[in-house]
């Protein structure tokens, strides 16, 4: 079941790769002016979180530089910050979970991922696409909404994860 925990920003783990970028500014901008009103999403199966790096960041670093916390944020009796988390979702494995980093839909400031053109990222795409380990990729995730660059951050946390393993 899902739900909405407040846990300490200083204790939520990031994902071990996040392919993403982020606009640090924009973030920034937008949890000053509004607050904080989107809360982040924990994978319950790894522990670590598949969507809201770049929010996270900004409070940690408001909160190292001693500013007050934006609302939406409670902070508990020993001073720390408390950060709204949805709960209760688990990926089935790691493949699932980096396809679910990558394809967040909610609207972000980290509109591309990894710096480099989408050419470039079609052509590495074309490349991976004669690697045999591609072809069982395809085979274990959708890939249908996930552009060039989201496919390539998938497969590449797949397969480092199949080497780990």
């Amino acid at each position: 079941m899902r739900r909405v925990e407040y846990l300490a920003v200083d204790e939520i783990l990031p994902a071990e790769r996040n392919p993403k970028l982020h606009a640090a500014r924009d973030i920034d901008a937008s949890i000053t002016r509004f607050g904080f009103v989107e809360p982040i999403v924990m994978d319950e199966r790894t522990g670590r979180l598949v969507a809201g790096h770049g929010r996270l960041e900004d409070l940690l670093t408001k909160q190292q530089g001693g500013g007050a916390p934006p609302d939406g944020i409670v902070v508990d009796e020993q001073g720390r910050w408390r950060v709204p988390v949805v709960r209760g979702w688990s990926s089935a494995d790691d493949a699932e979970a980096a396809v679910r980093l990558v394809s967040d839909p909610a609207p972000s400031a980290a509109k591309t991922t990894r710096a480099r053109s989408k050419v470039q990222a079609i052509n590495e795409l074309k490349t991976l696409s004669k690697d045999p380990a591609w072809t069982e990729f395809k085979g274990a995730v959708d890939l249908k909404d996930l552009n060039a660059e989201q496919q390539i951050a998938a497969f590449e946390a797949w397969r480092s994860e199949a080497k780990a393993s």
